[in-house]
């Protein structure tokens, strides 16, 4: 596990450098929970790297259209209609759904598909489905929308389009073995007396089951020419 300074400093000062200049030139995009941090980091880059249009989400139209303002204010594009914000609440399957379907209805040219939203509680919260917050998100409604979202990326993408979902390193420090359930393990951990320890113990968890999204979205990306 990294020490915090060495964390904060690996955050700040050791980063990996920026594609670049022009390398999504002309491509178009979508990223998802790109209200505030990393997300709206990317779009700020994906705009400044040539991409022609930039679809942002956010849980709700107000927080879309503060976050489409400060994007567009950042890249110098106010009115030239490069960045559009949509409503994406994935708090529930439902309206994961409703906004795959919407995605799929009007979008009709993609390039790059960045599942980046997700929460991280503090504290133990169900979601309306029944299952803790951080698990529904992160994990249930991420692989319900990659699902949902592949087939239409390999259409409206030309069997070229790139799928990327943010997970974090955390996910490194979750111990599987003693007491982690053989069983029901999103039932599991959806009970508060089960909620694993310490700052990132939940958030953790739900990003290495993310991790096993991610490996079994990854083999349905496959052509059948094996690319």
């Amino acid at each position: 596990m990294l020490s915090f300074p060495k964390l904060v400093f690996g955050n700040k000062f050791a980063l990996q450098p920026l594609p670049p200049p022009g390398t999504f030139q002309g491509q178009k995009v979508l990223i998802t929970g790109a209200s505030g941090g990393i997300g709206l980091a990317t779009a700020v880059h994906f705009v400044n790297l040539g991409a022609r249009s930039v679809i942002i989400t956010a849980r709700s139209p107000a927080k879309g259209a503060a976050a489409k303002a400060s994007v567009e204010a950042q890249t110098n594009t106010v009115g030239e209609d490069v960045v559009k914000a949509m409503v994406l609440d994935m708090s529930t399957l439902a309206g994961t759904k409703a906004f795959a379907e919407k995605v799929r209805e009007e979008v009709k040219e993609i390039d790059v598909v960045i599942l980046n939203a997700g929460v991280f509680n503090l504290a133990f919260k169900l979601a309306a489905g029944g299952y803790e917050e951080t698990i529904q998100v992160n994990v249930l409604s991420t692989a319900l929308l990659g699902l949902l979202l592949l087939p239409w990326m390999k259409e409206a993408g030309n069997g070229q389009a790139h799928l990327g979902v943010v997970t974090s390193g955390v996910n490194k420090d979750v111990d599987i073995g003693g007491k982690w359930p053989q069983k029901d393990i999103l039932g599991f951990f959806s009970k508060e007396e089960n909620r694993p320890p310490g700052l990132n113990g939940m958030y953790g968890t739900s990003k290495l089951l993310e991790q096993y999204v991610v490996n079994e979205l990854a083999k349905l990306a496959v052509s059948k020419d094996g690319t």
